[in-house]
């Protein structure tokens, strides 16, 4: 949250008076190749936050399967991982892409 108010702090309006869609990142130029750096390092542990996302919710549907009744030894139940793992991840890939501005 201190990030946040410093950043407002140190750029109040002017993330939004360029055209984009108000992020801080988009203030800094491409060209200023330390912060280029530092945004791919952000968007790669973006990226690697996706299973910790992704164990709570296969654990959950794993347990709305065997709630509905089906046994472990069912092959259905054996796919139940990867199906809704490929599902998730559509899911989030989709929800990245498509949502332009958030707020």
């Amino acid at each position: 949250m201190i990030v946040a108010i410093m950043c407002a702090f140190a750029y109040g309006s002017e993330a939004n008076s360029n055209g984009t869609t108000g992020t801080i990142l988009d203030v800094i130029p491409l060209s200023n190749i330390f912060m280029s750096i530092l945004k791919l390092i952000l968007v790669i542990c973006i990226t690697l936050l996706y299973p910790v996302i992704n164990y709570p919710y296969i654990c959950s549907v794993e347990a709305l399967f065997v709630l509905s009744g089906y046994e472990k030894d069912n092959n259905l139940y054996k796919q139940v991982r990867k199906i809704f793992s490929i599902i998730g991840l559509v899911c989030i890939v989709l929800l990245d892409s498509l949502v332009n501005k958030v707020g």
